[in-house]
């Protein structure tokens, strides 16, 4: 859904086989926040703030630490399982923070398919008891629920089942 983004860039690298890497943005955000009104921040809302090269840059963790040091709340939304690496930093301001995964499905072999790339769902899962377990306010964005592959009764109450406990 987010293939718009690329009529901003000349790339000639299809979807997904690129990342542009904003090295500097930990020190932006740095002098931004001196000077914004605070408010409600929301991670990954088209890109995933823990992708890949986030283990090697750390620049969303940089970024969550300037937030917090500031108190901006912060929304997360993620499929990746490298945020818990950073449940350090958010779980010293949990208030300010709530913590969630994109969820499609709970069957593996379709997720796979789908969702390329992307941890399985279960370990997703486990994200949020991790962060549950210590104290961060978690939920799940369950979709997209595609018709006649993850949208029958049996897949959503599964979903449902899984996510409840957590």
């Amino acid at each position: 859904y987010a293939r718009f983004m690329g009529r901003f860039i000349d790339e000639s690298l299809p979807w997904g086989g690129f990342v542009h890497v904003k090295v500097n943005a930990a020190e932006v955000l740095k002098r931004q926040v001196q000077r914004v009104k605070k408010g409600e921040v929301f991670i990954s809302s088209v890109c995933d703030g823990w992708q890949p090269l986030e283990e090697k840059y750390q620049l969303t963790r940089q970024c969550l630490e300037t937030l917090l040091d500031r108190d901006f709340p912060v929304t997360i939304l993620t499929k990746s399982t490298l945020v818990t690496r950073d449940l350090d930093i958010l779980s010293k301001k949990k208030e300010l923070v709530d913590i969630g995964v994109t969820i499609t499905t709970l069957e593996e072999d379709l997720a796979r398919d789908i969702e390329p790339g992307a941890p399985p769902p279960q370990k997703r899962l486990k994200v949020l008891e991790k962060a549950g377990n210590l104290g961060l306010t978690t939920y799940a964005f369950l979709g997209p629920l595609m018709p006649c592959l993850s949208d029958t009764e049996d897949s959503i109450q599964a979903l449902f089942k899984a996510i409840k406990p957590l």
